[in-house]
């Protein structure tokens, strides 16, 4: 019985599945609220291996999953796809772990904004450390305002989204 899935693994693979961008907004709202519904102990185990699929989107569904599911236990799963090796992936990490902030996630997203070879995943790195308003982000958005020449697919250049980080961080110091 290696391989095989029960019928209750695969109905969660099939809602992790449909968190996906092909189905309806409705769809996917209710695969969501669904998940929520789930009983932590089974659905984990049958959402841990979607982490690794060959298919970046069931990835970032599986880690979207686990964060609703636990957040606390999920955020380092999450952490690891800021080094995937597909872009969409990383770029969708760094979105999740703004969603669900944690501090942990801090110098993760800082060696991201440095070293990322994507100028878009840089970008939301940016972005999210911002988000996160944790003042160890300072060094390197500041770092990023000096270097940040490129500008995203969208337009943005990362040394406006540093900037805008460090004004999050000093309003939040300062509140």
């Amino acid at each position: 019985m290696g391989n095989q899935k029960t019928s209750g693994e695969a109905s969660i693979v099939d809602l992790v599945t449909r968190l996906g961008g092909g189905d309806t907004l409705d769809v996917r709202e209710g695969a969501l609220g669904i998940i929520r519904t789930l009983d932590r102990q089974g659905a984990i185990p049958a959402i841990l291996p979607l982490l690794q699929d060959t298919s970046g989107e069931v990835r970032v569904n599986a880690a979207e999953a686990l964060l609703i599911l636990d957040r606390n236990s999920a955020i380092e799963r999450v952490i690891k796809l800021l080094f995937d090796p597909v872009d969409f992936v990383r770029w969708n990490a760094c979105n999740l772990l703004g969603w669900h902030g944690d501090e942990r996630a801090v110098d993760p997203l800082c060696r991201v904004l440095r070293s990322d070879p994507e100028t878009d995943v840089r970008a939301k790195a940016a972005e999210v450390l911002g988000v996160l308003g944790d003042s160890r982000a300072i060094s390197t958005l500041t770092e990023a305002i000096s270097h940040g020449e490129s500008t995203d697919s969208q337009g943005f250049a990362i040394r406006d989204l540093a900037a805008n980080s460090l004004r999050l961080i000093a309003k939040r110091g300062s509140a």
